[in-house]
């Protein structure tokens, strides 16, 4: 991934772990690192944030993303949890900004205000919990003689509001 390229030629150290960039280390022990790169090969597809996302914050990690948008990922993550690609003008000053926070402690324990607060980020026991007992609520009352929602383009709602990388087909 050349965002991946990019942070090492400007100076940051990865450790390649699980799956990505064909490693064999297995995704265990990541009690050493402060840092998860968080990263999908979508980018900026609309609504579509990864368990990328949740590795990080359920391991006492802060991710970093890449792919998602900014916006799709504040509206799920807790508050002041991740640093986001996006944020920075460059990769440069990401590095920069990485660096400065495995110096300063107390900056980088900002990162984990948000726990104060919520007991799990897990999708899980939050979002997805509640969504499933949504749905089965919906289903026990839906009837589709009342109950009508359209879109009266798909061809417009799927091809022209979405990113082409996010629907290509190559």
């Amino acid at each position: 991934m050349k965002i991946a390229v990019d942070m090492i030629k400007a100076g940051l150290e990865i450790d390649s772990l699980g799956n990505c960039f064909l490693s064999n280390q297995p995704l265990q022990d990541l009690e050493p690192y402060r840092f998860y790169l968080a990263f999908t090969d979508g980018y900026h597809c609309r609504d579509y944030v990864s368990g990328q996302l949740w590795i990080p914050l359920l391991n006492g990690l802060v991710p970093v993303v890449f792919g998602p948008t900014l916006k799709d990922v504040a509206r799920i993550a807790p508050r002041g949890s991740f640093i986001h690609v996006d944020q920075f003008n460059t990769v440069t000053d990401l590095v920069a900004y990485l660096k400065k926070l495995e110096a300063d402690f107390d900056e980088y324990s900002k990162f984990f205000r948000w726990r104060e607060k919520v007991q799990s980020a897990a999708p899980a026991t939050t979002g997805w919990m509640r969504l499933s007992d949504k749905l089965q609520k919906a289903s026990e009352t839906y009837n589709p003689l009342t109950f009508r929602k359209t879109i009266d383009n798909l061809d417009y709602y799927v091809f022209d509001t979405e990113n082409p990388e996010c629907i290509s087909v190559d």
